[in-house]
């Protein structure tokens, strides 16, 4: 969790992941909404696309890390013209990432632990 104590959306995100796998991990034979039994093939699937989420998720970190380096004033105030440029690429690689981030989180959306969007209005 962050040093304030808020989950994060890449928290929030990564702990969904780890539920979806153990909850597949957990039992033999997988049940379908409709009872169907999901074969070693769809589970397979299943776990390739938690990971698939999982490094997503890690890149969108690596690009806010990135990002926050970057903004740093003590940084800013060194930067040459390369150094700019490398945070306008930077920004707007963050950007992406953080906009599959959240479309990722579709899904959760009435999740009770879902973090509030501080871009969105109340109600």
């Amino acid at each position: 969790m962050s040093s304030v104590g808020a989950m994060t959306l890449a928290e929030f995100l990564l702990a969904r992941i780890a539920e979806d796998e153990e909850l597949l991990n957990r039992h033999d034979r997988v049940c379908g909404g409709d009872g169907e039994v999901w074969t070693e093939e769809a589970r397979a699937r299943v776990l390739a696309e938690c990971e698939s989420k999982r490094r997503i998720v890690e890149q969108y970190e690596f690009h806010r890390d990135q990002v926050t380096a970057y903004r740093n004033p003590r940084w800013h105030d060194a930067m040459n013209d390369q150094d700019k440029q490398n945070w306008r690429q930077a920004e707007a690689r963050h950007a992406v990432a953080e906009d599959f981030v959240r479309l990722l989180a579709l899904p959760y959306a009435e999740h009770p632990d879902m973090p509030k969007d501080p871009s969105q209005p109340e109600g």
